[in-house]
C-alpha cells in the first residue's frame, strides 16, 4: 500500500509529509510518531513498491521545477515552500507532470489515476 502522512510541526512551517509504503500503513504511522507525534495518516491507496519510488522520482522533478513547490528534506520526507502560493505552484505542477509523465511513458504507476486523486488531495491548496 502507498501511504501519505503529514505532520503540521515537523520542521518550518507549514510541516512536512511522507510518501511510503507499507502492507500495514496504520501500524508504519503509529511506529513513526514516536519521532513525529502529530503525524496523521492523510491516504493510503494499493500500489507497490515501484509505485512509491516512482512517486519521489516525480517529486524530485517538482522540486527541480522552481521557487515554489515542494522541496525534499531527508529520506522520504518533503515540505511545501511555506505560503498558500507555494502550495498552489506545487498543486499545478505535481497535476502537470504526473498527467504529462504517465501519457509519455516515463512514470509507471500501476493505478496513476488513483494516485493522482490522493497527491492532489495533499497538494490542494487550503481554502
Amino acid at each position: 500500500m502507498i501511504y501519505l502522512a503529514f505532520s503540521p510541526s515537523a520542521g518550518p512551517p507549514p510541516g512536512r509529509f511522507k510518501v511510503g509504503y507499507s502492507s500495514h500503513p496504520m501500524a508504519r504511522v503509529e511506529e513513526l510518531r514516536t519521532g513525529v507525534p502529530d503525524l496523521e495518516l492523510v491516504s493510503v491507496w494499493p500500489g507497490t513498491l515501484d509505485d512509491e519510488q516512482a512517486l519521489h522520482a516525480l517529486l524530485q522533478v517538482v522540486e527541480r521545477l522552481g521557487p515554489f513547490r515542494v522541496r525534499h528534506v531527508a529520506r522520504e520526507w518533503y515540505r511545501f515552500d511555506v505560503g498558500p502560493e507555494a502550495r498552489l505552484h506545487a498543486f499545478a505542477s505535481v497535476d502537470t507532470l504526473l498527467t504529462d509523465h504517465v501519457a509519455l511513458g516515463r512514470l509507471a504507476l500501476a493505478d496513476p489515476d488513483l494516485a493522482r486523486t490522493h497527491l492532489l488531495d495533499l497538494f490542494a491548496p487550503e481554502a
